[in-house]
């Protein structure tokens, strides 16, 4: 035996199936259960205004950095480090030789494509201020390449 339905009962029972699906995904994105590209770019956004809104902390320049590659090229780079606070700048001052070291330390186990894209530099930054924060007792808030120069 064969149902027979005609096109608007078809129609009809599409129609509540689709508007049933984009109620229960919009339902399930409400409430965080997928995360939503957008949502996410602008807590990024928020986030990346609310850290320019603060202070800027005490700066720390070290000298120029020069470095061979692993497997091959050099790094040429001047970095400054940007302090939690006041308290922070002498402690940075007092350690600056060992901030030095592991600067030099992670900047050499690096490869040439990890220099040379603008991930890599990000990469690396968020390393490095990871190795400071170990360490100066997290008292490192930034690390700010003032020149980075590389060569194969």
């Amino acid at each position: 035996m064969r149902l027979k339905l005609d096109k608007k009962k078809v129609i009809a029972i599409i129609g509540i199936f689709v508007v049933g699906l984009i109620f229960g995904v919009g339902t399930l994105i409400f409430k965080g259960i997928i995360p939503l590209e957008i949502a996410s770019l602008e807590k990024y956004k928020q986030a990346q205004a609310e850290k320019k809104s603060h202070e800027i902390g005490p700066l720390l320049n070290l000298e120029e950095i020069i470095v061979n590659l692993d497997g091959g090229g050099i790094l040429k780079t001047e970095i400054t480090i940007e302090g939690t606070n006041d308290k922070s700048a002498e402690r940075l001052k007092e350690k600056e030789v060992f901030l030095r070291d592991r600067t030099i330390a992670v900047l050499a186990s690096k490869q040439i494509n990890d220099v040379k894209t603008t991930e890599g530099h990000l990469l690396i930054k968020e390393e490095l201020i990871h190795e400071m924060n170990e360490i100066s007792k997290d008292d490192v808030k930034d690390v700010l390449f003032r020149n980075f120069i590389y060569s194969f």
